[in-house]
């Protein structure tokens, strides 16, 4: 479980012997967060055949990088073409609908996290508002448990 933890804290500081199927640039209010792009902008990568269906991410989210990670962890970066608190709202009710519960998060002025657990999966997810272009920055770590 630590592992899962120290790659949603730092999304590829840890040396988890990942590897990684995209990238992404851009802007964002997190410096440490790299370049990250606005969702008219951002290249799409495709989610793996295994990823678990139950996760919800809203309508129009662009995934732009996939890793796999040691301990069944997979790791994707993403961005949603609404506004950090629109985003927001739609984790807080669609990770609950989908049967998955929320725990240990908190929300700032321009991020949020939270841990989730059901479905066969634990994880975490970490929303952060692109102020340049309106959209929200999405980083989920997902392994079965």
């Amino acid at each position: 479980m630590a592992a899962l933890y120290c790659a949603v804290a730092v999304l590829g500081g840890c040396d988890a012997g990942g590897t990684s199927t995209g990238s992404a640039a851009g802007s964002s209010t997190d410096p440490s967060a790299g370049a990250i792009p606005c969702v008219d902008q951002a290249q799409p990568v495709e989610l793996p055949a295994d990823f678990p269906p139950v996760l919800p991410l809203p309508e129009g989210t662009v995934v732009t990088s996939v890793e796999q990670r040691s301990e069944n962890r997979t790791v994707i970066d993403a961005v949603a073409p609404d506004e950090f608190r629109t985003t927001l709202a739609v984790f807080q009710a669609d990770f609950p609908a989908a049967g998955l519960t929320l725990d240990g998060g908190e929300v700032e002025e321009h991020d949020a996290e939270s841990e989730f657990n059901g479905g066969g999966y634990v994880g975490r997810w970490k929303l952060t508002d692109l102020v340049d272009c309106k959209d929200t920055r999405i980083e989920l770590v997902v392994a079965p448990g």
